[in-house]
Parts: structure tokens; C-alpha cells; sequence
């Protein structure tokens, strides 16, 4: 889609049907009595256009896939909300991954450094049926379970809960999420996306500066004529690496958190499903149309602050258009 071109053509074809609009006009009074009304017309329609071009735009125009991160999903199934408290993580070792895996191809390709989090809330009848299906789903999807917790008794119709962080490579999610939802009634489901590309990118830039200057030191350590020398420049040399070191940490613990998403599952068992009212459904009905609105207004200024350029050429071009319009009416009152 040539979106210069058909922006052109719309502004040529807007253009001719004002002139032929006032050129119809029976007489000079009665172009006068509707002065004022039509300018307010084309006032709402153009506020109207600029709306639509705008959530058009951000579908097209390089600067939209900034515009939302962080970016938050939630979906509140029950009232109350997800109240679970988040334990601490355990250490856990990983595997070695492969270079493409845990990784989407759309954010592989562009480069982006994103760490995916998901936090849900299921009730199920039988807590321990549905243990044992969570611990085989993520052993066939090659993740690892980072912290386990139970409390209760693990038997049908005694009271129970358990509490999971899980590990599971970012190719697999969509499978995942929805194997997830087979293992009893979910209460709640939020899902975060954290950007971190450019504290990725500038924690790189740090360590390879850091290694360019211990390189350097290193051809001095050679030319060390004291021993005074000799001590002064390995302790510079030590702090340096000391530094990139934690760097590199940094850098090893973002990787990880990247390829492999972070799932915390709370499980609850009941002996019966908590029924959802009407009132409730209109609640989160509610809740959940204010939130996708002030997203686009967040996404909208975003995208705004990333387009400037290109929305001032935009509106440039839309005041020339102006200006050769009010050109044409006097233009056209004269020849009358």
C-alpha cells in the first residue's frame, strides 16, 4: 500500500469537490448564510479525519511498534481480581539453548529484547490431577519448574492450593497458554511484555568499552618499567574486569529471562466452580473498555512523540491545502 499516494489523491479529490460545492451555490447571500455552518462541518470532519488517519498510521508507520511497551494483557475471569502473593524465586540451573530458540521470529528479526511474564489464577476440583498434567506439559515443552509450593491436603474435596514459577521457552507460549486453560476453571490471566532493548544495547556498548580499555592496559602492563608501574596498572586492569564481569552477568541474566518466559500459576481447589454474575460480567466489561481506551491514548501520544516529523510534514501539506482552498473561494467570488 502506497500510503503517499493515496494521502495525495484523497487531498486532490477533497480539494475539487469544495470548489464544485461552491460554485453550486445559487448567490453570494446565501454562500454567506452558509459560511459559517459549513466551515463548522469540515471542522468536525477534519478532527474525525485526523482520528482516522491517526489509528491508521500507527498500523503503518515505523514508530507503532514502540508506541505499546511495556505492554500489559489481562483478562479478571472472577471479582476480587488476582490477589496471589508472588513468593521469591528460587535459583535454578538452565539448560544451554539453542540460538533460535525462545525467541519469535518477528522480535528475532527486529532486534528487539523482550521479556515476556504471565500471571494466572486457576481453580480446579482436583488439585493433584491437575499438578501432575502442569509438571508433564512443561517437562514435553522443555522448560523447568523454578519454584514449587503446596499447602493442604493434595486429595479431591479437601482444601488445597499449590503455587508454581515455570521456565518455559518463549516459542512455546501459545501452546502453553493454551494448555493452561485445560487444567481447571482460570480466574485470572494478565500477561506483561517488558522492552529492554535499550538497556540491553547500552549494557553491551559499557562492556565493550570496558574491554577496549583493559586491551589498552594490557599493552602498557607490557611496557611497565617499575615495579610501582607494574602494580598500579594490573589493579586498573583488575577493577576493569571486575566491572565487565557484572556487565556480562547482567547481560547473561537478561538473556535468560528473554528465551525463556516466566509463568506464575496459582492453584486453588474447590468442590465448586465459582459461578460469574451479570453484575460482575458488566463490571469487567466496563473495566476493560476504559483500559484498551487509555491505552490508545498512552499508544497515541507515543506514537505522536516518534512521529513529530512526520505528522509537521503532514500538517504543513494540510495548510498549504488550506491555503489554496480560501485562494480558489475568492478567486471564484471575483469571477462572480
Amino acid at each position: 500500500m502506497n500510503f503517499e499516494k493515496d494521502l495525495d489523491k484523497a487531498l486532490k479529490e477533497y480539494e475539487l469537490s469544495l470548489v464544485e460545492h461552491y460554485q453550486k451555490l445559487p448567490n453570494p447571500k446565501r454562500r454567506k448564510a452558509m459560511k459559517g455552518k459549513k466551515n463548522w462541518y469540515l471542522g468536525l470532519a477534519g478532527i474525525a479525519a485526523a482520528l482516522v488517519l491517526l489509528v491508521f498510521a500507527q498500523g503503518i508507520l515505523p514508530g507503532a511498534k514502540y508506541a505499546a511497551a511495556p505492554q500489559e494483557e489481562s483478562r479478571d475471569y472472577m471479582s476480587g481480581g488476582y490477589e496471589g502473593e508472588v513468593a521469591s524465586a528460587a535459583e535454578a540451573p538452565m539448560e544451554e539453548l539453542k540460538s533460535d530458540s525462545g525467541v519469535s521470529s518477528d522480535e528475532s528479526n527486529s532486534g528487539e529484547k523482550i521479556i515476556h511474564t504471565y500471571n494466572l489464577r486457576i481453580e480446579t476440583k482436583d488439585i493433584k490431577a491437575s499438578l501432575d498434567q502442569l509438571e508433564a506439559l512443561v517437562k514435553k515443552e522443555g522448560g523447568f519448574i523454578e519454584n514449587a509450593q503446596q499447602s493442604g491436603k493434595m486429595v479431591v474435596g479437601e482444601e488445597a492450593s499449590a503455587y508454581y514459577i515455570l521456565r518455559i521457552p518463549r516459542e512455546k507460549a501459545d501452546v502453553v497458554e493454551s494448555e493452561l486453560e485445560k487444567l481447571g476453571q482460570m480466574l485470572y490471566f494478565s500477561k506483561q511484555q517488558d522492552n529492554v532493548t535499550k538497556s540491553y544495547k547500552d549494557t553491551e556498548a559499557r562492556a565493550a568499552l570496558l574491554k577496549a580499555k583493559e586491551d589498552k592496559l594490557m599493552e602498557l602492563l607490557e611496557k611497565a618499567e617499575s615495579l610501582e608501574d607494574l602494580i598500579a596498572v594490573e589493579s586498573m586492569i583488575m577493577d576493569l574486569q571486575f566491572e565487565r564481569e557484572q556487565l556480562q552477568a547482567y547481560l547473561k541474566d537478561l538473556d535468560q529471562q528473554i528465551e525463556l518466559d516466566t509463568y506464575y500459576v496459582d492453584f486453588i481447589q474447590v468442590k465448586v466452580f465459582t459461578e460469574k454474575g451479570f453484575v460482575q460480567k458488566v463490571k469487567d466489561s466496563f473495566s476493560e473498555g476504559l483500559a484498551g481506551f487509555w491505552r490508545f491514548l498512552e499508544n497515541s501520544l507515543l506514537f505522536i512523540v516518534y512521529n513529530w516529523t512526520f505528522l509537521l510534514l503532514l500538517g504543513a501539506l494540510a495548510l498549504a491545502v488550506g491555503f489554496f482552498v480560501k485562494a480558489m473561494r475568492k478567486k471564484n467570488k471575483t469571477g462572480l
